[in-house]
C-alpha cells in the first residue's frame, strides 16, 4: 500500500517550526491538503476478520447517510506500546500506541470487512487522549464523521476527516483547528480556533461553520464569526463552546 500520511510525520518537526507562518488569522485557516477527490476503493478481506479485530486500538459504531449501521475498526499490525513524556501531545503517562496503523469498516450483520486503501504510517495513536475520535451526528439521515488526528503544536491539532459512502471509508479533507470539531446542524460542522499574536496575526479566537455536502464529499464555509477585538469575551465564548455540545456561535 502507498500512503500519502508518512509526510506528515517524517517532516513533523520542520512543520512545526513553520506552522505560525503558515497560518493567517485575517484571511482564514490553512489547510495543509485540499481534499482529495480521488477516493480509491478499498479491499475486501473476509480472511482478516478476526486479526483485524484483534490488533485494534480504537472502535467505533458508525452509520451512514442511509442510517445504516457499521462497526469502523482503527488497527495495526506492528504497534508497539509506550508511555508518554509531557509534551504538546501527551501528557505524563498517557498510554501510546507507535506504528502503521489502517481503517476497516463492517456493515451490520455482514461477514465481509473493507480495509481503506491507505496507510497511517508512524502514526502515534494515543489511547488516553483518543486521538481518533467519532463526531456523531443525531440525525439518523446524516452520516457520522471519524476523525483521525494528530498535534501539530500546543494551540492546534490536524485531523483527516472520513464518512462512510457507499459501503466504503471515503475522505472528505484534512482539517487543523484548536478544539475538535462538532456537528452544530444538519450536515453543518463547527470548527473553534485560537490564533497566537505572531507574524502580523491578530490575537484571539475565531469560528468557522462549514456545510459537509455527503455527495460529493466536500466541505465549503457558509460562516466565520472571530472575537479579535474582544479577547476576553472569545475566550469566554471558546470554553463554553468546548463544554458545552448544544452550543453554537452564530
Amino acid at each position: 500500500m502507498v500512503s500519502r500520511y508518512a509526510r506528515y510525520f517524517s517532516v513533523l518537526t520542520v512543520f512545526l517550526l513553520s506552522f505560525s507562518s503558515s497560518l493567517n488569522c485575517k484571511t482564514g485557516h490553512k489547510s495543509i491538503t485540499e481534499k482529495n477527490t480521488s477516493f480509491q476503493k478499498g479491499i475486501k478481506q473476509n480472511t482478516l476478520v478476526d486479526e483485524i479485530k484483534m490488533n485494534s486500538k480504537a472502535v467505533f459504531e458508525m452509520k451512514d447517510s442511509n442510517g445504516l449501521k457499521y462497526m469502523a475498526y482503527f488497527f495495526s499490525g506492528n504497534a508497539r506500546k509506550e508511555i508518554a513524556n509531557s509534551w504538546a501531545g501527551a501528557n505524563e503517562g498517557d498510554v501510546l500506541y507507535k506504528g502503521n496503523f489502517e481503517l476497516a469498516i463492517q456493515k451490520e450483520n455482514s461477514q465481509d470487512i473493507i480495509v481503506y486503501p491507505e496507510v497511517f504510517k508512524n502514526f502515534v495513536y494515543n489511547k488516553s487522549r483518543e486521538n481518533v475520535y467519532l463526531i456523531s451526528s443525531r440525525d439518523i439521515s446524516q452520516p457520522d464523521i471519524l476523525a483521525v488526528s494528530w498535534t501539530l503544536t500546543s494551540n492546534y491539532d490536524s485531523a483527516e476527516l472520513f464518512y462512510i459512502k457507499d459501503g466504503r471509508f471515503s475522505i472528505i479533507r484534512q482539517l487543523s483547528y484548536s478544539a475538535r470539531p462538532k456537528l452544530v446542524g444538519k450536515n453543518t460542522i463547527q470548527v473553534a480556533y485560537y490564533c497566537h499574536p505572531t507574524n502580523d496575526n491578530p490575537w484571539g479566537f475565531y469560528f468557522i461553520t462549514f456545510k459537509f455536502d455527503d455527495q460529493r464529499g466536500s466541505l465549503e464555509e457558509i460562516g466565520r464569526k472571530d472575537y479579535f477585538d474582544d479577547y476576553h469575551t472569545g475566550r469566554k465564548v471558546f470554553e463554553q463552546w468546548k463544554q458545552d455540545a448544544d452550543f453554537v456561535v452564530e
